[in-house]
């Protein structure tokens, strides 16, 4: 009896090997996240077609494994360095620390300056370090380990690759495996929607009035929709928060020590840095 028409193979791969520990930030226009990082895991599926091959396999459980996990030890213990980011200026020079050594050196959107080892950044192709986009730089980096034309042979047809942060906080991208004997990386910036697109809710919108009032720190936003209707409530939040400042002395602290009170001392006063 033939296979079904309905029929398909497929393998799924997710180790506990499949795993790196990195730092990152996401930053965009107008909005930087803070250092930090995660224990990421990461998964592989690949989808064949009706038959599997002559040695029984869709492809090799351990041809998967060995790929993924060398793809993983890469990252690991890295901070992934975004280079296509429209929003850092990101250079690599030559470090005070001699030795012919390097150092990255970062600059934010919001003045905001990184400076780390060279040998201790991983320069990924990408726009954001989001875990979508590290997804895609994954399916390709697997990929070209795992050799497309070989998969195409075998009746491989897409890729999987699941990203995840932590549990239950993941990303998926899926795409077909090219048909082309070479086929270049990615670029992960065709991905990428051109123009600008909501990044969520309003943080004020899910706020109560009495909320703002009693606690404006906990609006992170700088910039308020116009539909919330609540960007006055903001206002007023902060400059309740520069009032207390002064009357509290901060202000008076900066001007006292010699140093004329600029605006990013205003912004760090109000966010409660100084």
């Amino acid at each position: 009896m033939s296979p079904a028409p309905s029929s398909l193979f497929e393998v799924r791969v997710a180790k506990e090997t499949f795993k790196f520990n990195a730092a990152h930030f996401v930053a965009f226009q107008g909005f930087r996240e803070r250092l930090h990082g995660h224990n990421y895991t990461c998964a592989v599926r690949l989808l064949g077609g009706r038959r599997i091959c002559s040695d029984g396999y869709v492809l090799d459980f351990g041809d998967i494994k060995a790929i993924t996990k060398k793809v993983c030890k890469e990252l690991n213990e890295h901070f992934l360095c975004p280079m296509h980011s429209d929003v850092l200026d990101i250079t690599v020079e030559r470090s005070e620390r001699g030795g012919g050594k390097q150092d990255v050196r970062i600059v934010c959107e919001d003045g905001a300056i990184f400076l780390f080892p060279r040998e201790d950044c991983f320069m990924l192709p990408i726009v954001h370090a989001t875990a979508e986009e590290i997804a895609i730089y994954l399916w390709s980096r697997i990929l070209e380990e795992l050799h497309a034309p070989t998969l195409i042979k075998r009746g491989i047809h897409t890729m999987e690759l699941k990203v995840a942060e932590a549990v239950g906080q993941e990303a998926v991208f899926r795409y077909p495996v090219p048909t082309e004997s070479e086929c270049a990386p990615l670029d992960v910036a065709s991905f990428i929607m051109g123009e600008d697109v909501p990044v969520g809710a309003c943080q004020a919108a899910i706020l109560s009035e009495s909320e703002i009032k009693q606690s404006p720190r906990s609006v992170v936003k700088d910039k308020c929709c116009a539909e919330c209707g609540k960007g006055s409530l903001i206002l007023e939040g902060k400059l309740k928060l520069l009032v207390d400042s002064v009357n509290e002395g901060a202000v008076r602290t900066c001007i006292l020590a010699g140093k004329k009170c600029e605006v990013e001392d205003l912004k760090k006063i109000m966010s409660g840095i100084v």
